[in-house]
């Protein structure tokens, strides 16, 4: 199977991106920020179904994108668990689901955490 690689350019005004196949590069794809948003999902999906049946990597050491003070949402999912959903900067709208023995240990953490560090005074110091 060939080797395919590409670039990304982001025009000057931020509406659009190109994408830039390597040793094509006379022959730019121009894409909207929707068109990108969509991109990312079709590129998702086809993650997801050539990694299905794989074990899942762990964290530790891994490289992440994060997405700090974004929008987000939390509801009751119907197994018991938990729906998170955020705006992540580079991916748009991801979310996931928690089963209630995880969000039990989530909450362990962070009762902990909160308990580990004072609240902030409002006084410089």
């Amino acid at each position: 199977m060939p080797h395919a690689e590409i670039g990304v350019r982001i025009a000057a005004d931020g509406k659009t991106a190109a994408l830039l196949p390597a040793g094509d590069a006379s022959h730019p794809i121009d894409l909207t920020l929707d068109e990108i948003t969509r991109l990312i999902a079709h590129l998702g999906e086809a993650r997801r179904q050539m990694v299905q049946g794989q074990p899942t990597p762990s964290l530790t050491g891994a490289t992440v994108s994060i997405a700090a003070n974004t929008s987000w949402h939390i509801q009751a999912y119907p197994s018991g668990g938990a729906l998170f959903a955020f705006y992540h900067p580079s991916f748009g709208p991801v979310g996931f689901v928690l089963p209630r023995d995880q969000l039990a240990g989530i909450v362990r953490f962070l009762n902990n955490q909160l308990a580990m560090t004072p609240p902030p005074t409002g006084t410089a110091h």
